[in-house]
């Protein structure tokens, strides 16, 4: 294990009361498979808590850390990342889909005592070598302007109703577009309200809703939803 895997995971000097972490930074991409990100609100030691909880429980093997850089655009993970479907993700290509961008720090719990740790290049890469394929989504569309400005007005974050079933702030007109040409039709909210629609009949739906105001206070529809009952 190299220094900077050292700083990451040392239980031995672990510290509680200055472990924290927050739900914006915790991802369930499988049964067995957690994202975790490094950020202004989650640190170091609060990681290494939930990797030894992780450890102790049994049923996660595979813990992915992303290292964000310390910036209020990108104050939680899913502020660049949410998955969205069994094969796809929305992501801010800037730091999620570029090699180099952030440190992803592989962590293999599947012999709790015998941890093993390896570094990335880029998420994407690093979730294939545990069978997580996933197709990008560009938050923002193909222009480097109109990701960045989606990317603040919370365009990278979606609330995951059911696997290609989400709902999003619907400004990201670009990102909505995107998910359009990925086989996900934009929904107007309106029409779910007052009955136009039946999400029902569809197979898969981008819901669009006004955010205008509540992306101002700096969260999107998942940071803004509480934990929803699923079928397995």
């Amino acid at each position: 294990m190299d220094c900077e895997l050292d700083n990451l995971v040392d239980t031995t000097l672990l510290n509680k009361s200055a472990a924290t972490f927050e739900g914006g930074d915790v991802l369930i991409l499988r049964e067995d498979t957690l994202l975790i990100g490094m950020s202004e609100r989650t640190s170091p030691s609060g990681i290494d808590y939930l990797i030894e909880h992780f450890k102790k429980v049994g049923k996660v093997k595979h813990i992915f850390v992303v290292m964000l850089p310390r910036h209020r655009a990108w104050i939680h993970l899913d502020m660049v990342f949410t998955m969205i479907d069994t094969d796809k993700a929305v992501v801010f290509p800037d730091l999620i889909n570029e090699n180099n961008a952030v440190d992803v720090i592989h962590v293999n719990i599947s012999n709790p005592d015998k941890p093993h740790f390896s570094r990335h290049d880029y998420l994407l890469e690093a979730l294939k070598k545990v069978d997580i394929n996933l197709e990008p989504i560009y938050c923002g569309g193909q222009e480097s302007l109109y990701q960045k400005r989606e990317q603040w007005q919370s365009g990278a974050n979606f609330f995951t109703i059911a696997p290609g079933k989400v709902i999003g702030y619907g400004m990201n007109f670009y990102t909505f577009e995107e998910l359009e040409k990925a086989g996900i039709p934009r929904i107007e909210a309106r029409d779910v309200l007052e009955g136009l629609v039946d999400l029902s009949t569809l197979d898969k739906y981008a819901i669009a809703m006004k955010g205008n105001e509540l992306t101002r206070g700096g969260g999107g529809c998942r940071c803004m939803t509480m934990p929803i009952l699923r079928d397995e």
